[in-house]
């Protein structure tokens, strides 16, 4: 890619600041919010904001569940074993790790 071109909006995730990351959890794209998951100042507050989204896909809440960043935040793994779209397995998962950092 030549070093003129346009950041795909992923590429601007990974690098996004704070504010911006406050608009780009709302985006509908998942390689997107995929991205943002690797970004650095993808914090607590912003994964709890994503996890309110009804239209998470399994995909991303399978990456929110096995991201060792947010396996500590018993906050997250409920919102995560709670959220709608959450499958069987990844709810397993989820619910064991509850009980075993206890």
């Amino acid at each position: 890619m030549p070093d003129d071109a346009p950041l795909t909006a992923a590429q601007q995730a990974r690098s996004a600041s704070a504010d911006q990351i406050k608009i780009l959890v709302h985006d509908a794209n998942e390689a997107t919010l995929l991205a943002l998951l690797e970004n650095p100042n993808f914090d607590e507050p912003n994964v709890i904001q994503l996890l309110e989204r009804l239209d998470l896909t399994s995909k991303l809440l399978s990456a929110l569940a096995d991201a060792g960043k947010w396996a500590s935040s018993e906050r997250v793994r409920l919102r995560i074993a709670r959220h709608p779209r959450t499958l069987g397995a990844l709810l397993w998962r989820c619910s064991a790790n509850c009980f075993s950092s206890t």
